[in-house]
């Protein structure tokens, strides 16, 4: 899988978490392997490119999205999800490849409130640092289920590499998404549902690009006033 033990020890532990990672017994391997009714979360941090432009301080930017980041992933890793990739200010997380959970739904909704509380506590931290008056209306989400296919990106470079139609189905519903708000596809919802009655939903048929007209429901899990 990789020359360097240490590597893959690290690769695991991004994606993961440090608890998962046993150097006493051989690290499981995914490779070549398909998965059904897998989960695919899109999270995103609401008014990231103003935030960033309104700073001129490096080395505060950086304080700032490393606890981010950390702490993101700490409720990421508590709620058995996958970080597969961040991008930029926001993350790819798949539920249903290495752990296989009853009632991952909850945990799924959970890491969702806590990544939203996570998105607005960071915001207001920026927002203390800068002059400009923004917004901290934390996070948007995009939720998709279906198939997805693992397979190896290189010999020597660690790591999976995760395709199948949700992962493009939970960034479109990304995209549509408000502060505060969960874009859930019709499969993703239909679980998803059972723990999050407390809070306000609606459902809608949405023309989705790449996929057409598309059953699509809005969980909103805060109040957001943002513009």
């Amino acid at each position: 899988m990789c020359d360097n033990k240490c590597d893959e020890n690290n690769w695991y532990s991004f994606h993961f978490g440090s608890t998962f990672v046993n150097n006493n017994q051989p690290l499981p391997d995914y490779f070549g392997n398909s998965y059904n009714d897998s989960y695919v979360l899109f999270a995103d941090l609401c008014n990231f490119t103003k935030f960033f432009s309104a700073s001129d301080n490096i080395n505060e930017i950086e304080h700032i999205l490393q606890e981010y980041y950390t702490l993101a992933r700490k409720a990421i890793h508590k709620n058995f999800g996958m970080l597969d990739k961040i991008l930029g200010d926001g993350f790819l997380i798949v539920w249903g490849i290495h752990i296989q959970k009853e009632n991952i739904e909850k945990y799924i909704f959970q890491c969702i409130t806590e990544l939203n509380e996570i998105g607005i506590a960071t915001s207001k931290k920026w927002q203390s640092i800068i002059d400009s008056s923004i917004s901290s209306c934390g996070m948007k989400f995009g939720l998709a289920k279906g198939k997805l296919l693992t397979i190896q990106r290189s010999e020597n470079y660690p790591g999976i590499a995760i395709l199948g139609s949700a992962i493009n189905m939970a960034s479109r519903m990304e995209n549509m998404a408000q502060p505060g708000k969960i874009v859930c596809s019709n499969k993703a919802f239909k679980k998803l549902s059972h723990f999050s009655k407390e809070f306000k939903s609606e459902n809608s048929d949405s023309d989705v690009k790449g996929f057409g007209l598309v059953k699509t429901h809005t969980i909103t899990i805060g109040a957001s006033k943002c513009c």
